[in-house]
């Protein structure tokens, strides 16, 4: 059966030197900044300890995992993703910022012979109803210019059940694949 295409961004698994995946950390995002960021999306820097959704190229400080906010009358919002454009006094954004951990994320295309190799991500509009990205990554090796994420192999964990695939993953099109990012904004340049 071939795979299913049914991004859902990049999800944390493991950490490369088997520590628990507790490496999470509190950023801010600044009131206001009108992108939408989901679970599972890609981030970067933006101004002081700020976040913004990367781009592809940009280098990543991590992957958005959920955040909170304080409104102007004073209710503190528990929310998955970020509602883009939202004005409040406060929001904090959960990132997994770590170096070291080993994202699972889907993949337009992977071949055996990429592994190893680097490669960038997509982004696109995530799903407002489960808060999830629908990022991915550009599978195949690319062009030293694209090398946001390294390419660790195809995926062993059972892939997401709404995938349609009951836990098989094959190389291919759409293929669950294990990335470390490559180009981290805490790692020294």
């Amino acid at each position: 059966m071939a795979n299913i295409a049914a991004p859902n961004g990049f999800m944390a698994v493991r950490h490369r030197n088997g520590n628990c995946l507790t490496n999470s950390a509190p950023y801010s995002i600044t009131s206001a900044y009108a992108t939408n960021i989901f679970i599972g999306d890609p981030v970067k820097r933006g101004t002081g300890r700020n976040i913004e959704r990367a781009d592809p190229g940009d280098p990543l400080l991590g992957v958005f995992a959920g955040c909170y906010y304080e409104t102007a009358d004073g209710r503190v919002i528990e929310w998955g993703y970020w509602p883009g454009g939202t004005a409040v006094k406060k929001a904090v954004a959960i990132i997994y910022d770590d170096p070291d951990i080993i994202y699972r994320v889907q993949s337009d295309s992977l071949a055996e012979a990429a592994v190893g190799q680097f490669c960038n991500f997509a982004v696109a509009a995530g799903d407002a109803v489960t808060g999830r990205s629908r990022a991915t990554a550009a599978g195949g090796a690319a062009a030293a210019t694209a090398n946001v994420l390294r390419i660790i192999g195809l995926s062993n964990m059972p892939v997401p059940q709404d995938s349609g695939l009951n836990g098989m993953n094959a190389y291919g099109a759409n293929a669950w694949v294990d990335v470390l990012i490559n180009q981290h904004a805490l790692n020294p340049a």
